[in-house]
């Protein structure tokens, strides 16, 4: 697979967040139910983030096994590997602490509703 072919979900989740990301500040209003609705949804998109930056992690130690890596600005390229997958490593901790709070908020709005 190509690093193109590869890349491409990434890039269309970020054009979909994108988009979201404006809409969400150009809304004024949400109902409960609808608060309850983007929270689920920002839920899952956290629970596939803690998913994910694990397995890049591992995908890249194993990329880079037996490559003679190098640096373009003169550093220890096996050394910034390891400071790289070390913070997916603590990013993959905080994707799992956003996971459980959207699931918290999420269950908190989850019973409450409105009349017409």
């Amino acid at each position: 697979m190509s690093a193109e072919e590869y890349l491409k979900p990434y890039d269309e989740a970020y054009e979909a967040m994108h988009d979201v990301a404006i809409q969400a500040n150009n809304t004024q209003t949400l109902t409960p139910p609808m608060l309850y609705g983007v929270l689920g949804n920002l839920r899952g998109t956290a629970a596939s983030l803690s998913e994910i930056l694990p397995s890049a992690a591992r995908a890249a130690r194993a990329g880079a096994a037996g490559l003679d890596l190098y640096d373009a600005e003169g550093n220890d390229p096996d050394e910034q590997l390891a400071l790289t997958l070390r913070t997916l490593e603590d990013a993959t901790g905080i994707a799992q602490q956003l996971l459980a709070l959207l699931d918290t908020a999420q269950s908190g709005i989850a019973s409450v509703g409105y009349r017409d």
